[in-house]
């Protein structure tokens, strides 16, 4: 992935695939279809380009404006390599850890209302 300059993803159906994570973390712009958790990573204009499923047309032309516009590649770049450290093992435990004592907490709260 260090090669690439872009990254193309035109998914039909998509929860959260890894190699967004790993394109982010190269600070890859991304050109990818807006379904599933895609747009949970790739915010249309900010760190990337989100199309509609078989949008050719706008998969080609987000493709174009990168490869034009040198500036804009280097901003995503910055954008997705910062945004990759939210998503690193180390970051993702912190987060599962809370969220399982926030569960637990409700439930323990359940347990002394009833």
């Amino acid at each position: 992935m260090a090669a690439f300059d872009g990254f193309l993803y035109p998914s039909r159906h998509e929860g959260l695939d890894a190699i967004l994570l790993d394109a982010l973390e190269f600070g890859l712009p991304i050109v990818a279809t807006n379904v599933g958790g895609i747009p949970e990573i790739v915010e249309n204009e900010s760190n990337g380009f989100l199309c509609e499923v078989d949008d050719i047309e706008a998969m080609s032309e987000a493709v174009l404006t990168l490869s034009r516009d040198p500036g804009l590649r280097a901003r995503i770049a910055e954008a997705n390599r910062k945004k990759a450290e939210r998503y690193s093992p180390g970051q993702m435990t912190v987060r599962y850890v809370e969220l399982y004592q926030h569960l637990l907490g409700s439930m323990e709260q359940e347990k002394a209302v009833v």
